[in-house]
C-alpha cells in the first residue's frame, strides 16, 4: 500500500466530499489519469444524498448512500503526478499478482 500521507493528494472519504465549499478542486481517478472538477453545489431535488461538480463544461454529480458509499476515487489536494504514478504502479503489481496465482493455479 501507498503511504498518502507523504504525497500532497489525500483520499476522499464521504464525510470529506460533503464538507466540500464551492470552488473546491476534487481529482476522479480514471485509469491512468485524473480528472479534475470543481464543487458547484448539492443536487436541489436530494442534497443529503447528490453533490455537483463540473469539469468547466460538463457537470457531474456524486450519489453518496447513507452508509457513506459512493462510485469512483475521488481526491484532493495539490495535483501530483507521482502520487498518480504510483497509484499506477500499484494497480499493475496487484494485476500482475493476480496473474501468477492464476498461472500456478493452471499448472
Amino acid at each position: 500500500m501507498i503511504l498518502i500521507k507523504k504525497y500532497k493528494m489525500k483520499k476522499l472519504k464521504a464525510e470529506d466530499l460533503f464538507s466540500l465549499e464551492y470552488g473546491d478542486t476534487i481529482y476522479l481517478r480514471q485509469g491512468s489519469y485524473m480528472r479534475t472538477y470543481r464543487y458547484v453545489g448539492r443536487m436541489p431535488c436530494s442534497p443529503e444524498k447528490y453533490l455537483i461538480l463540473s469539469d468547466g463544461e460538463n457537470l457531474k454529480h456524486i450519489y453518496i448512500s447513507k452508509d457513506g458509499e459512493f462510485k469512483g476515487e475521488w481526491y484532493n489536494g495539490e495535483y501530483d503526478e507521482k502520487f498518480n504514478i504510483k497509484l499506477q504502479i500499484e494497480d499493475l503489481e496487484v494485476e500482475l499478482k493476480a496473474l501468477k496465482e492464476e498461472l500456478n493455479l493452471k499448472q
